[in-house]
């Protein structure tokens, strides 16, 4: 994107909301989501943001496309933290029960719009996921890498392999040691039942 200076903020947001309009129809192909144009970008987004690397797009837009299809909440960290507007290395309790549209631990559905700048690939991904039967993720901080399965008790025992990695890495000071039982990863919630999640 070119700009000029002096070029006022509102101005650069409406152009470049207007030249991402043009270049992603452009290059947009037949969708399998189900979803409008606008509510992919919105996936992209998260996708994007929670996505290790353009390897995991995919499963990663998968698992939110089955959450959404299943009437499951989202779940997804990088929402809160645009909610919370700072980024915490791992999210609290606390965290999950701010009153925002943004927080998809509590609200079914989408947050109401993109929470980043998002690549074509993580685009494409939401318009063409793989049809798996895959709910959940967990990232491992030493790995940095994404680990999946549809299995909620196998995704607890992906997390706790993930946390004790974290604490043999780390040490005693670690984060998980020094504040054990106020982050929401242990144990890992599972999406919210339909009847108890308030609507976005």
């Amino acid at each position: 994107y070119r700009y000029s200076a002096g070029e006022d903020s509102a101005s650069i947001v409406v152009r470049l909301m207007a030249e991402s309009r043009a270049h992603r129809g452009s290059v947009s192909a037949p969708t399998t989501s189900g979803l409008t144009p606008y509510e992919e970008w919105i996936l992209a987004s998260i996708v994007e943001k929670e996505s290790v690397n353009n390897r995991d797009y995919d499963r990663v837009a998968s698992v939110f496309l089955n959450r959404l299809r299943n009437r499951q909440t989202l779940g997804s960290c990088p929402t809160v933290e645009y909610a919370l507007g700072f980024h915490r290395p791992f999210l609290l309790f606390r965290d999950l029960e701010l009153d925002s549209p943004y927080n998809v631990y509590k609200r079914r559905g989408l947050p109401p719009t993109p929470i980043a700048f998002f690549s074509d690939d993580a685009l494409a991904a939401v318009r063409n996921a793989p049809d798996t039967d895959l709910l959940f993720f967990v990232y491992d901080w030493t790995l940095s890498e994404l680990t999946f399965t549809s299995s909620y008790p196998e995704h607890r025992r992906n997390a706790e392999v993930a946390r004790a990695n974290f604490v043999a890495m780390y040490g005693r000071e670690s984060m998980y040691r020094k504040y054990e039982g106020l982050f929401y990863e242990w144990p890992p919630p599972d999406p919210v039942a339909p009847d108890t999640a308030q609507e976005n």
